[in-house]
């Protein structure tokens, strides 16, 4: 199944999440207008989320995504691992 889902979040920044996945997430791509530096570092999350179960706690979501972060010396701005992981949770769910 194919699915989106963003959301605009109290700081004013955007998050948008495409996602293909039945019982568990087969393909995601996270974008918006926040910032991650380095940039590359959002491909790691990406890749990390790949084979994680639909059904995962949004919380279990984001440690994972904060431990991707983390692993990278990434600097998240705009956005936290916790609104990041209420848009995947989101679009797996809808």
């Amino acid at each position: 199944m194919k699915a989106r889902a963003e959301e605009r979040l109290h700081s004013g920044k955007l998050v948008r999440v495409k996602v293909e996945h039945h019982d568990f997430i087969e393909k995601i791509e996270i974008s918006g207008d926040f910032s991650l530096h380095p940039s590359e570092a959002l491909r790691e999350v990406e890749k990390n989320l790949v084979g994680v179960e639909a059904d995962s706690a949004e919380q279990g979501i984001a440690d994972l995504i904060l431990e991707t972060l983390l692993e990278h010396h990434a600097v998240l701005e705009g956005a936290s691992a916790s609104d990041i992981a209420r848009v995947v949770k989101k679009a797996v769910t809808d």
